[in-house]
């Protein structure tokens, strides 16, 4: 099994030879291999690469994707104002383009967003969101990564 490390090589070196049309989800991978590495401000950088790219080519699915990775990282970097506006942008494209994994997900980043501010009662009514579409999906080991993520940590 590759390390983070060997894995962000190899991202960079296929970087070397993507069009740029494919870059776009090559930076938002490259920035969740940062954000799992605890380095949310390098990959607020690759998650604004990302959404430049995406924009110009007009790849709404992937920006839905983007904007969400955005809006969690800047929760993470202590930046609410930018999290919130990010996070309720990527939420309503994938509204808008009805993908419930990442509305689940976007509903998640949500609660944890409200969390982070100290309001419980709405974090709770996002992660029930979240997780009754993750059931009506089957990915109900996600929804159990929710839980322990919120309550038990």
């Amino acid at each position: 099994m590759k390390t983070v490390n060997e894995i962000l090589s190899c991202h960079k070196e296929i970087l070397k030879t993507a069009s740029e049309k494919e870059k776009g989800a090559l930076y938002n991978s490259i920035g969740q291999l940062y954000y799992y590495k605890g380095k949310a401000n390098i990959a607020i950088k690759f998650f604004q690469m990302a959404v430049e790219i995406d924009k110009k080519y007009d790849l709404k699915n992937n920006l839905a994707i983007d904007y969400l990775n955005l809006g969690n990282a800047y929760r993470v970097a202590g930046d609410l104002e930018k999290a919130q506006e990010k996070l309720k942008k990527g939420l309503k494209l994938a509204l808008k383009l009805k993908d419930t994994h990442w509305i689940a997900i976007g509903y998640k980043y949500l609660a944890l967003f409200y969390q982070a501010k100290g309001n419980f009662d709405k974090s709770k009514v996002f992660i029930d969101k979240s997780c009754e579409l993750l059931v009506a999906v089957g990915e109900l080991s996600v929804k159990r990564k929710i839980h322990r993520r919120l309550y038990l940590e």
